[in-house]
């Protein structure tokens, strides 16, 4: 609900796809600067204290989304600074969220885990656009945002209540910088979790990074306002749970990461195929296969990176995996939005072309990248 207000508010106060791409930027750009530092907190502290703590910043923050609001003080660069305020401690909290999933359950479950766990995230993209198209059509932006605020009340309680098993052993401190270093040199030097995350940052920074630009599409390509960015948002969690569905399904012996390698390049392709419509039911369906696409993509692979990274570096892995998948999409929809500003202060039509040339370069690219992704599949996973 947030990430559908915060949206639609930049779009609203601009009228601008380069300052929907900058708001976006603002939020996911702090993950690439802040979040491989977090990491390595991520590997050294009591996690749940650690979650609870960034849980209560979340909430303030949210609740100054409210409050800057309530009283009129929101601006597009007063929106900016919230945003980096969130992103910053999105990026505290990414490389927890997929770490406490290895903790929570025995490794022959991991798997199963952790595309349920994406579902569930999925779902919230199905139900809380859906929400937050009401509120913002009925009650305004800054009744979202307090609604939302107060939802971490019940994410508070529930960490209250996880119970962790004994920390692995770590591996000796180096001091933060060593650690940092040494997280990225395990990365760079595993060959199947760096091809994993330039297949996954291909796509996330083209297909996922149009998803971020659904309020300029759902009001300058198909004007449908907020309702119609309701209904697009909604699309896109619909396709991520089904894409989560199949991939649970799918079973072991490498078929999520062959899924994952084919689910990126069909990203890129309905990519270009959402910029060839102005049709809004057609784009509401391209839309639904481009979240279907692009999550094959990610859970896929996340699939495999959690399997495969040894567990004495697995919050500073997670937290460069975070990069990619969270903070790319920023970048890509910047892009495009930049683009079409360029082109012609972000008309629907140069917004379509802009799409369709990202769609086709992200084909390109994750094709010629699906044979170092189906041979990282078939790498010896590591002992947890």
């Amino acid at each position: 609900m947030q990430r559908l207000g915060i949206g639609w508010l930049s779009w609203d106060l601009t009228h601008s796809a380069i300052w929907v791409g900058i708001v976006s930027m603002a939020q996911f750009m702090p993950m690439i600067v802040f979040g491989p530092l977090f990491g390595v907190l991520a590997d050294k502290l009591d996690r749940k204290r650690y979650a609870i703590v960034v849980q209560c910043i979340q909430m303030i923050i949210a609740g100054l989304l409210w409050l800057a609001c309530a009283v009129g003080w929101m601006n597009p660069w007063v929106l900016v600074v919230l945003c980096v305020a969130i992103g910053i401690s999105s990026a505290a909290y990414q490389p927890l969220r997929l770490s406490l999933v290895n903790d929570l359950v025995p490794r022959e479950l991991l798997q199963k885990a952790i595309t349920i766990n994406s579902v569930l995230f999925n779902s919230s993209r199905f139900i809380g656009p859906a929400l937050g198209g009401v509120t913002i059509a009925t009650l305004g932006v800054s009744a979202t945002f307090a609604i939302n605020a107060v939802t971490y009340l019940a994410i508070l309680w529930s960490l209250t209540q996880v119970v962790l098993p004994p920390r692995a052993e770590s591996s000796p401190s180096r001091g933060f910088a060593g650690d940092l270093g040494e997280g990225v040199r395990y990365v760079m030097h595993t060959p199947a979790i760096l091809q994993l995350m330039l297949v996954a940052g291909i796509t996330s920074f083209f297909a996922r990074g149009a998803i971020e630009l659904m309020p300029a599409f759902a009001d300058a390509v198909f004007a449908r306002g907020s309702t119609g960015l309701a209904t697009l948002t909604t699309a896109a969690g619909a396709g991520a749970i089904l894409a989560g569905l199949l991939l649970s399904r799918a079973g072991s012996g490498g078929r999520e990461a062959w899924l994952a390698a084919y689910g990126s390049v069909a990203a890129g392709l309905v990519l270009a195929l959402l910029g060839l419509t102005d049709q809004f039911a057609f784009g509401v369906a391209i839309v639904a296969l481009l979240a279907f696409s692009t999550t094959l993509c990610t859970i896929g692979m996340q699939v495999e990176l959690q399997s495969t990274v040894d567990n004495r570096f697995r919050g500073r892995v997670v937290s460069l995996w975070g990069v990619v998948t969270m903070a790319m999409p920023s970048l890509g929809s910047t892009l495009m939005g930049w683009l079409a500003h360029w082109r012609g202060a972000g008309s629907a039509g140069d917004l379509s072309h802009v799409t369709v040339a990202c769609g086709v370069a992200s084909a390109l690219l994750a094709w010629a990248s699906t044979g170092r992704i189906r041979r990282a599949a078939a790498s010896a996973r590591v002992p947890s």
